[in-house]
Formats: structure tokens, C-alpha cells, sequence
């Protein structure tokens, strides 16, 4: 063990990462339990995949780095439908249940997070890719080899994905395992729970 990790196992946060994990498998085991178990159905990538974008106030009411950011991946979208999720139409493309919708509502679900929930959401029932609202694209879109990408970089010790991911950027296939998961374990956490017990949940 190096001292960079051995330091940070004494950190704060990876001290509230580790009672955040122990709470999580406590009331949410049976649900990471049954997916351990569950087939990974089988797909292969998409070449016509969607492509999802959010802003909850709708376009008119981006701030100019949003908007620029958005035009770019219109620009560079290669020919896949770009979908700007709002509140005007999310339901025309989301199954979320009434107690998320009722929650964020009361401020209970920020709507930072509730993008996340909609981001695994939109992904298992379509597939396709989602970059949150401030990635810019200065290039096409490519097609994706595999039915799973996010961005990796280098391993951060103090940070839950460890590197191995990024929630900003996500592609996946429809009826993906991990979407179906997260999706799942999101309902089940917001019909409990009345508080995001941390930020990096995703």
C-alpha cells in the first residue's frame, strides 16, 4: 500500500464513503443481491443510438455555456437524434414512479439528482448516450464498439468510482443491466428515504 492510499484511507471522506456503503448494503443489500445474480442480457452496440440531452427549464432558458454546449452536440450529433429532456416532456420517455416525481416536487430530490435518475432511466428503457449539459463535443460522435462506455481517467483514491467511470458521460445499450440496476435502486431508495444520503451516489 502506497502512502497516498494509506493516507487516504484516513480521510474524511473516505471514512463517510465507507459508512455510506455500509448503510446502503444494510437496507438495499436484497436489491444488489438479486442483480448479482440476474443474466446480462445480451446486445451488441448500437449504430443508431439516441442521444440524450437535459436541461429542466427547457432551451430557451439556458445559460450561454449550457446553450453552446447543447448547439455543439446538435452540431456533431453524425446523424443521431439528439432529445432534449425538460419538464414539459419528460414523461413522454420515462417511467419514473409517482413518489420520485412527488419528492422532487417538495425539494426533497434536487434536480441535480433527479437528472441522474432520469440519465439511467432513459438508458435502460432506449439505450444511447447521454454527456450532461456542460460536456462540449468538438468532435462527431463515434459508434461505440461495446454495449458500455464512460470515460475513465486515473485512479483518484479519495473518489468513490476510484477512476473506473465517469457519471457525466455514459452510453449504454437498451435494457442495459447497470441502468436497469441503478434505476431500480433509485426507486426503492426514494420510496424509503427522504434525504440523499451523499451526493456521488450514482
Amino acid at each position: 500500500m502506497s502512502l497516498s492510499d494509506f493516507l487516504a484511507k484516513l480521510s474524511p471522506a473516505q471514512r463517510r464513503h465507507r459508512s455510506v456503503k455500509k448503510y446502503l448494503l444494510k437496507n438495499y443489500g436484497e436489491i444488489i443481491a438479486d442483480f448479482k445474480h440476474k443474466p446480462a442480457a445480451r446486445a451488441t452496440a448500437d449504430a443508431d443510438y439516441p442521444v440524450w440531452a437535459c436541461w429542466w427549464q427547457g432551451e430557451a432558458q439556458m445559460p450561454e455555456l449550457v446553450r453552446a454546449c447543447f448547439r455543439a452536440l446538435q452540431d456533431r450529433a453524425a446523424g443521431h437524434k439528439v432529445t432534449l429532456i425538460t419538464q414539459a416532456n419528460f414523461s413522454e420517455f420515462t417511467d419514473l414512479p409517482a413518489h420520485i416525481l412527488e419528492k422532487t416536487a417538495r425539494g426533497r430530490i434536487t434536480l441535480t439528482h433527479l437528472s441522474d435518475i432520469l440519465r439511467m432511466n432513459l438508458l435502460k428503457n432506449h439505450g444511447g448516450l447521454w454527456p450532461d449539459a456542460t460536456i462540449l463535443l468538438t468532435k462527431p460522435l463515434p459508434v461505440f464498439g461495446q454495449p458500455l462506455f464512460s470515460i475513465k481517467r486515473r485512479a483518484a483514491s479519495q473518489n468513490v468510482a476510484q477512476g473506473r467511470w465517469s457519471a457525466y458521460l455514459w452510453y449504454m445499450t437498451k435494457g442495459n443491466l447497470l441502468a436497469e440496476f441503478l434505476d431500480t435502486l433509485f426507486r426503492e431508495y426514494w420510496r424509503r428515504e427522504n434525504d440523499l444520503i451523499a451526493y456521488f451516489l450514482i
